[in-house]
């Protein structure tokens, strides 16, 4: 089975690297920025914002608490140096996304996604909700 846009090698591991990308921007953002991330925060991919995988609108990090119920009770299970360890689920989403959660809420673009269905599943091509 081959999903759409996901028809070479070359796709694949062109998603692989720019996911990659991600994972190490996010994980710098906390040291770089003498700040942390959490629930409802959003990342810019850099200024101006650039799309994380090439041809897409996807240029901002979401962060959210996790949505599946068993990882939500881990932070009471897991401790790294006697600190809880919070797990979150980060959903990229586009600029027109992110000013639309900065000015109404995170509340507001949970109801976004639950409007539009946004999947579990990452989808690199998914359009803007805005």
């Amino acid at each position: 089975m081959v999903l759409d846009g996901w028809n070479s090698f070359s796709t694949v591991l062109s998603h692989v690297t720019s996911t990659l990308r991600l994972c190490v921007v996010a994980a710098h953002f906390p040291h770089d920025g003498k700040s942390c991330l959490g629930r409802g925060n959003t990342m810019l991919s850099g200024t101006p914002p650039a799309p994380f995988w090439g041809n897409t609108e996807l240029d901002t990090l979401f962060f959210l608490p996790p949505i599946v119920k068993k990882d939500q009770t881990l932070p009471s299970e897991l401790n790294l140096g006697g600190d809880s360890v919070h797990f979150l689920w980060v959903v990229p989403l586009t600029t027109a996304e992110c000013n639309f959660k900065l000015t109404s809420g995170f509340d507001a673009m949970l109801n976004l996604f639950q409007q539009n269905r946004h999947p579990h599943v990452f989808d690199p091509h998914r359009k803007s909700y805005v």
